[in-house]
């Protein structure tokens, strides 16, 4: 996968265009968009944090080419809050699909890595993709 414009910073947040994006702290999973026809997968989070500088901004990581995609559902005994929180984030071999807090690393090595994504409720999303870039969205 090709990051176009951003890195992941740390297991938990991203970096685009000189700018930090805290995805446990700063801001809560809203959505996704998955466009099966022309293969483009958009994740969207809103701003949630205290701390952030644009309290209504809405950074979106876009996927194109999307080659692979799940969304593994949680427990229902989970609340739905605990599943707005990133909890980790990072890529992964194909083979190794689940073990990113022990394997996961902040940029892909291969074309077939998956960049994984868990949320505090233990939700996940997986995907891999030829290309990824992060858009941050002004809502006024």
């Amino acid at each position: 996968m090709q990051l176009q414009n951003f890195t992941l910073y740390s297991d938990y947040a991203i970096e685009s265009e000189a700018r930090f994006f805290d995805l446990h702290n700063d801001f809560e999973f809203s959505h996704l968009l998955h466009d099966a026809k022309v293969g483009v997968v958009s994740l969207l989070w809103k701003c949630a944090g205290p701390l952030f500088e644009e309290k209504s901004s809405t950074v979106i990581l876009a996927f194109e080419g999307v080659r692979s995609f799940s969304y593994l559902a949680v427990d229902p005994d989970v609340s739905p809050q605990e599943n707005l929180c990133v909890y980790c984030l990072g890529f992964v071999p194909e083979d190794i699909p689940d073990a990113i807090e022990t394997t996961g690393f902040t940029t892909p090595k291969s074309a077939t890595d998956y960049l994984v994504i868990q949320f505090m409720g233990g939700a996940k999303i997986r995907i891999n993709a030829n290309k990824a870039r992060c858009k941050l969205e002004e809502n006024v």
